[in-house]
């Protein structure tokens, strides 16, 4: 279920009913378009086959977004310009060896996965939605992920992070919503939001009263 909602919300899959509340207001998201002018991002799970640009260097996976296509997110900066601007992106993900021009491919699998975050932190969205952010990645790429989290938190953004792994979540998250079966079956947050609590959420299915809302920072969303 956790995965459904992710997409659901950012309008790649269908929704039967309810709201989304952003800031107060209600709104409905048609499309990954419609969900990009209200401020929200989706980082994919599959980094290979819905998140690089294959064939494509650091720089255009940096600038380009398939999803965002025909529409202005990003203005035309030229190769130059582009490139120096790749360079600073860069820095800030910490992506090592923070080279334009390479390839995506020549990346590390944490290397690219900061790529990518920082194409979307780029566009200084309010709702980050994260599927498995650092699977697949080292320790220390991790750590810097996590950095990246902490700084769009500052600028006043949200994330929502649909993942599978409890000890992260049990580390970083502030709320946790648990899944069973396409069906909300608990809410932690605080002191209760522990790895052995939602193991004990997801298991059982029990933990607490079954719910229909999410809400996360400025992100209440209903199905």
């Amino acid at each position: 279920g956790q995965e459904v909602v992710g997409r659901a919300l950012f309008g790649l899959r269908p929704v039967s009913g309810g709201n989304i509340t952003i800031d107060g207001v209600k709104t409905t998201v048609s499309s990954p378009r419609d969900a990009m002018n209200k401020g929200l991002c989706l980082v994919c799970s599959d980094r290979t086959g819905e998140s690089i640009m294959t064939g494509m260097s650091v720089r255009e996976n940096f600038f380009a977004n398939p999803i965002a296509a025909g529409r202005a997110l990003l203005k035309p900066l030229g190769e130059s310009r582009e490139a120096m601007a790749a360079v600073s992106l860069g820095r800030q993900v910490g992506l090592r060896p923070n080279d334009p021009n390479l390839t995506i491919e020549s990346l590390s699998g944490g290397n690219q996965q900061k790529v990518i975050v920082g194409r979307w932190l780029n566009l200084s969205g309010k709702i980050y939605i994260f599927e498995d952010p650092t699977a697949g990645v080292d320790i220390g790429a991790k750590a810097e992920i996590y950095k990246l989290f902490d700084l769009a938190l500052k600028n006043g953004a949200s994330i929502l992070i649909v993942s599978n792994d409890f000890e992260e979540v049990a580390q970083i998250c502030h709320r946790a919503i648990v899944f069973d079966r396409g069906k909300i079956v608990g809410e932690l947050r605080g002191d209760d939001l522990s790895l052995s609590r939602l193991l004990a959420a997801a298991s059982a299915g029990v933990h607490s009263e079954p719910s229909t809302a999410i809400k996360m920072g400025n992100l209440r969303a209903v199905h």
